[in-house]
């Protein structure tokens, strides 16, 4: 019935010790789950792995290739998280060179955790699932203005999710970190990048975060972009329609301003909160 069961007589200071083999072993998750598609788990004896971006060379896992001959080598790490064992093996990882398609590989080394140890360093990008095929794996995108810059809320905390250049799945991703507004409803709110120097910038394209089905954000009913010009904010010269389509980067084009901050101003529907995945500025 999936249990060991010992039965006898206990004395004081009886021991039982429990000896499991500890191989490293794949686990391709199945097709009809849409969204681990090509992607495979790791596994040493009963333990689940996963890989946090704290770990990894570009601090973000999505954009990694576990090859169906990786070599996993397996190391005791006393002085990281209370004791723990990693495991290591070589991947690809896959850069955007452009936001055009064009994509250049290169050889990392990949770091396991078990997955009971994670969450303990921060917040950071974590995932069981691993791409096992260049369709499953997401493009590290190359820096953009926002990559690196200080946003700034009207309400709540982490707003760091919209700058960390992971491309979302869908409006409804719940994989990825996120930024809403809940429960604000109905009501104007804003984002606000501040630059490390001054920039030129001539358009920003915005994925909503939208959980209809099973919570309460929805896209917004408007919204608009201002930069800051002399400590005021003034709206840009926007030669395309600020969009609030689902499921995509919503992509706005404008007159070339020089600045050192962009405002986001967002009028969430009657009834409802607004939310933010990714945030991306030319």
């Amino acid at each position: 019935n999936g249990y060991a069961v010992l039965r006898r007589q206990w004395k004081f200071k009886d021991r039982i010790t429990l000896r499991l083999p500890m191989k490293v072993r794949r686990v391709s998750a199945d097709d009809r789950v849409a969204a681990n598609r090509g992607k495979v788990a790791v596994e040493r004896g009963p333990l689940v792995y996963c890989a946090e971006g704290i770990d990894q060379p570009d601090k973000q896992v999505r954009h990694l290739i576990l090859p169906d001959d990786a070599v996993f080598e397996v190391q005791s790490e006393p002085g990281l998280l209370n004791g723990v064992h990693t495991i290591r093996s070589p991947v690809q990882a896959v850069h955007a060179v452009s936001n055009e398609g064009s994509l250049e590989y290169y050889l990392q080394t990949l770091t396991l955790i078990p997955y009971y140890a994670w969450a303990h360093r921060g917040r950071t990008e974590m995932s069981v699932w691993l791409a096992a095929t260049q369709e499953a794996a997401m493009p590290l995108l190359p820096p953009s203005p926002a990559a690196g810059a200080r946003v700034y809320a009207s309400h709540g905390r982490g707003v760091e999710a919209v700058n960390d250049q992971i491309e979302p799945a869908s409006s409804n991703d719940h994989e990825i970190p996120r930024y809403h507004w809940w429960p604000r409803k109905g009501l104007v709110q804003h984002l606000e990048c501040h630059f490390n120097r001054s920039v030129v910038v001539s358009g920003t394209e915005v994925y909503w975060f939208d959980d209809t089905g099973t919570g309460e954000c929805r896209v917004p009913q408007a919204w608009r972009l201002l930069y800051l010009s002399q400590d005021k904010w003034k709206p840009v010269v926007h030669s395309s329609e600020y969009t609030v389509k689902t499921d995509r980067f919503n992509r706005v084009r404008f007159r070339p301003v020089r600045t050192r901050g962009l405002r986001m101003e967002i009028q969430s529907q009657e009834g409802w909160a607004g939310g933010i995945l990714e945030w991306r500025i030319q």
